[in-house]
């Protein structure tokens, strides 16, 4: 339901006034603010697929969705926000000890707090290293 008032009040539309484009101006607006956390990103996209195959198959688009969802991203992607290369290196080598362990949509859970650059600018005091 936010979803859908969301993109209503984002767009000026009705719901069965939308259209595929809005879906995807929306999703290219949400890229282009700085301000929106990775993670609330992430479930805006979620939310958003969802209405989306909602309405195609109520009727009110014609094009699907694109199959499958949001994409999973790998270890060097979840890790990308990170700018310490130590610490990008580790959280790259623990998400890969991750996905071997677990099951890709507990990896995606478990990768969601390396995504939201909460260790960007970690630095380690003198003396102190990271574990291998």
């Amino acid at each position: 339901m936010l979803a859908a008032c969301t993109i209503c009040l984002w767009t000026g539309k009705e719901p069965m006034q939308l259209a595929g484009q809005d879906f995807a101006a929306l999703l290219g607006a949400l890229d282009a603010l700085a301000a929106v956390s990775v993670s609330a990103r992430h479930h805006v996209r979620t939310r958003l697929f969802a209405l989306q195959e909602a309405c195609y198959q109520l009727g009110m688009l014609t094009v699907p969705s694109r199959h499958g969802g949001p994409g999973r991203r790998g270890p060097a992607e979840l890790a990308g926000g990170i700018t310490q290369p130590d610490i990008r290196r580790e959280v790259i080598r623990y998400a890969t000890t991750l996905s071997t362990t677990l099951r890709p949509a507990s990896t995606s859970a478990q990768g969601c707090w390396m995504e939201s650059g909460m260790l960007d600018g970690v630095v380690l005091p003198p003396g102190l290293t990271l574990l291998s």
